[in-house]
């Protein structure tokens, strides 16, 4: 037992030398920061190194479960409605784009299936705000269980109720479940995928391995960093080649019962790339370092990659994206809240290190493969290309909160874990959640094409009579 206490203070002073961390980052002292944070890593890495067998648990009954499954819908449905059609209150560009896309019915690229989901908002909603940011509620709320369901998985109960409040709650999230552009489709699809590779991984058997290979395409229709999801699977399935004798002799059959899911979303778009590979390769000339405005910018394009890693890698904890409109945060304000970055930097670190087990190989892999849309971006760090390493962020936290929960929980032991929950749940979460809900909801956050939103509300009231002409001093390109 003094081991076991020992073990939970060397945590509570790696997460406080973790706290001193984020204060050097808020206050821009970066190396300082990191280096506290390798700190703060190493200590949960020597105090806490992986064990094959699980710990016995006091098991949640499942009443409890569902009934923690409908209150958290229903918190995350009236933070996806509430002040919905002023908050934020213009259109962005995106969102206007796609709809007139759909009303015009010209949508053509790589988020088809969303168009199906715009038209089934419209048909409900009208075309109107509410019916273009419904879509977004939608898709938002598909993604609360899916998270819960694979963190579920992977952790336990306990583990997917307290990161699931974080996922529902985090504004980066809550500001696209709201909003009527494509990129929630990511987030759902990659959080499918993901449960269902790590399910295949476990269970092996077809049904499953066919469901990972049709989740892993339906990221297909998300941003075009979706594509490289695929990376995940076959790295590890490479990986796990030349390390195991035999292992893609032995499960062919799951591999080919893969591939065929896959195919199931993924050929329309090669068979769309063969048509016209304008669709999806276009804007890679204007956004990234290899285009012509990247050159012109940056004459190295491997000086520009070093240095977009490094600012996307600090977007969680540092410095964040400088447009209001790919994070719902304020300009160059940190992508997640300040506890929940601390958690994400330790689980980060702590993947990294024990990235030859197959679990943070993959979370590692599909980081750095979503990371990469603003990786190679001129417009690094973009909260919005690389909305994909919302996912695995989400499960680096977790990681850092299943430590912290071991920890207490073989001190206290399973007599007092039913007290001890509640209490471990409600001291870190208040600061979460209060930090999201005020970020959202108590502040206004501009930069949402407000001028242009009203000219053209305004406009519509003047009726088809009136012919305007609009003249902005701004210039958005894209």
């Amino acid at each position: 037992k003094f081991l076991n206490i020992f073990k939970l203070l060397l945590i509570c002073f790696a997460l406080y030398i973790a706290y001193k961390g984020q204060i050097d980052f808020t206050q821009h002292r970066v190396n300082e920061a990191i280096i506290k944070y390798l700190i703060a890593g190493a200590i949960f890495i020597i105090t806490f190194p992986i064990y094959s067998i699980k710990e016995q648990e006091y098991k949640i009954p499942l009443y409890l479960e569902i009934l923690y499954l409908v209150i958290i819908m229903l918190v995350g449905f009236y933070l996806r409605v509430y002040e919905l059609n002023i908050r934020p209150f213009g259109l962005e560009n995106d969102e206007a784009g796609g709809m007139v896309s759909v009303v015009k019915n010209f949508w053509v690229g790589q988020h088809p299936i969303y168009a199906y989901v715009s038209e089934l908002s419209y048909k409900i909603f009208g075309y109107n705000r509410i019916g273009l940011r419904a879509q977004g509620v939608m898709m938002g709320m598909i993604a609360i269980p899916a998270m819960y369901f694979a963190l579920r998985s992977v952790f336990n109960v306990r583990i997917a109720m307290i990161v699931t409040i974080i996922f529902t709650f985090l504004r980066w999230n809550l500001h696209y479940s709201r909003s009527g552009h494509g990129t929630i489709l990511m987030i759902v699809a990659e959080t499918l995928a993901i449960y269902f590779i790590l399910k295949a991984i476990q269970k092996r058997d077809k049904l499953t391995y066919f469901m990972a290979g049709l989740t892993t395409g339906l990221c297909w229709y998300g941003l075009l960093t979706g594509w490289l999801v695929i990376i995940m699977p076959v790295a590890y399935f490479a990986a796990k080649e030349l390390t195991s004798k035999d292992f893609l002799k032995k499960n062919m059959i799951g591999i080919i019962v893969f591939s065929l899911g896959f195919w199931v979303f993924a050929s329309q778009h090669i068979h769309n790339f063969f048509i016209s590979k304008n669709i999806y390769f276009k804007r890679i000339g204007e956004v990234s370092v290899f285009g012509q405005v990247g050159l012109e910018r940056q004459s190295n394009p491997a000086i520009g990659i070093v240095e977009n890693t490094k600012n996307v890698l600090l977007m969680f904890n540092h410095i964040g994206d400088n447009r209001q409109r790919n994070s719902g945060g304020q300009p160059y304000e940190p992508t997640i809240d300040f506890v929940s970055s601390m958690f994400f930097a330790i689980g980060f670190i702590y993947s990294i290190y024990y990235s030859r087990y197959y679990l943070f190989f993959i979370l590692i892999m599909l980081f750095f493969s979503q990371a990469s849309g603003s990786i190679f971006s001129i417009e690094a760090p973009s909260a919005m290309r690389a909305i994909g390493t919302m996912i695995p962020v989400i499960f680096f936290i977790a990681i850092t909160v299943d430590k912290i929960w071991i920890a207490i929980r073989r001190v206290v032991r399973m007599k007092l874990e039913k007290i001890v929950f509640p209490i471990l749940i409600a001291i870190p979460l208040f600061f979460i959640v209060n930090d999201n809900y005020s970020q959202y909801f108590k502040r206004w956050v501009g930069g949402f094409d407000e001028l242009a939103t009203a000219a053209g509300m305004y406009s519509e009231k003047l009726g088809k009579s009136y012919r305007i002409y609009l003249y902005t001093s701004l210039y958005y390109p894209g």
